[in-house]
């Protein structure tokens, strides 16, 4: 995990995605991926603002559900997705992670 000049976290040289986070999930376990997931949406706060964070959200909510992805991850994420499209202040998307 690094992060890039382009305002994200990269995993394996790549941004952060559904399908990375999934792979963390797996293993070695969702505490890792929400704890990635986190990370990732502060980094992206702390160089884009609410609307780089707001395009990490989007990116990682609209994309496709991976198979294998853990249920407790999926609902995590649609926390996130609800919390988001409630108008939260983008600091306070952590109330997801509740």
């Amino acid at each position: 995990m690094t992060p890039c000049a382009c305002g994200r976290i990269e995993l394996d040289g790549q941004d952060v995605s559904r399908a990375g986070l999934t792979a963390v999930a797996v293993s070695p376990g969702l505490p890792y991926a929400r704890a990635l997931l986190l990370a990732s949406l502060d980094y992206a706060h702390r160089t884009g603002g609410c609307a780089g964070q707001a395009a990490g959200i989007h990116e990682l909510v609209d994309a496709p559900r991976p198979a294998d992805e853990p249920e407790e991850l999926t609902a995590l994420l649609e926390r996130l997705r609800l919390v988001h499209a409630a108008g939260t202040e983008c600091k306070a998307v952590v109330d997801a992670f509740a």
